[in-house]
């Protein structure tokens, strides 16, 4: 069984939701430029949406809360990292890498 080591998989996991994040935010349109298509149409210049004002009409544009879930993750998670490498450094008194390499031995089971 692969020895998972909670540093890189917390990293992982950090350079995975930043990554998905920056593709969520370039594939999403805010419909920043909309323009008047016949009486009851307003159309999305950038992505083609279509609102109907017998149907409510367009909304004002609101960033989905997925993504600030996401940023909180990220926070978090380097908030984590931070914390994990202060408490490593503080045990042993030199850094987490350092340990890791030291001849395969991992000195965080003690």
């Amino acid at each position: 069984m692969k020895k998972l080591d909670i540093i890189d998989v917390v990293k992982d996991l950090i350079d995975s939701t930043k990554i998905l994040l920056k593709k969520d935010f370039k594939n999403t349109c805010s419909h920043d430029e909309v323009y008047r298509g016949g009486a009851i149409w307003t159309i999305c210049s950038q992505c083609g949406k279509k609102w109907a004002d017998d149907e409510g009409g367009m909304s004002e544009y609101q960033d989905p809360e997925e993504w600030d879930d996401a940023q909180k993750a990220i926070d978090n998670g380097e908030e984590l990292l931070k914390r994990l490498e202060e408490f490593v450094k503080a045990r042993y008194g030199i850094s987490y890498r350092a340990i890791t390499k030291n001849d395969g031995k991992d000195c965080l089971n003690d």
